[in-house]
């Protein structure tokens, strides 16, 4: 991964991004999965998004998101939502009526994401390396896998 460079900001915005079929049905397999996949990877090419890495298994999808700061996750997340649903209804709207009954549905409400921990490391490291931090250092919270300013 590399950082982008883009009007006097440089970035690097990485996201692990798990959706989750509704009810945990595991219909995620063949067809249904490819048309996943090519509808995500159709809508990172239409927007200003990438998915470098994306796994799916029977009742839910991973995605890697590099993503611009110009857009927040949620917008992101509803827009991923909606056209892979369109996308799957368009296409296995049989086998889904079937699976959801009069819903027009796919996903469940919510998600995951966490951005990526080791681009964080990474970064701090050479950080820290660069400015020596001395009376100070970032270690692990005790609640929580956030980091913090500890002095």
């Amino acid at each position: 991964m590399q950082y982008h460079n883009h009007n006097r900001r440089k970035y690097l915005l990485l996201f692990h991004v798990i959706f989750v079929v509704k009810y945990r049905k595991k219909v995620l397999k063949n067809d249904l999965a490819e048309t996943v996949k090519l509808s995500v990877l159709d809508c990172a090419k239409a927007s200003s998004f990438d998915v470098p890495e994306m796994e799916v298994d029977q009742d839910h999808l991973h995605m890697m998101i590099d993503l611009s700061p110009n857009y927040s996750i949620s917008q992101l997340v509803r827009r991923l939502k909606q056209t892979t649903n369109n996308a799957l209804w368009e296409r296995h709207g049989r086998y889904l009526r079937r699976q959801f009954w009069l819903e027009r549905t796919f996903w469940s409400d919510g998600y995951f994401a966490a951005t990526n921990e080791l681009s964080f490391m990474r970064t701090f490291k050479l950080f820290s390396s660069t400015f020596e931090i001395r009376d100070r250092a970032y270690i692990p919270a005790t609640h929580g896998d956030h980091w913090v300013l500890r002095p």
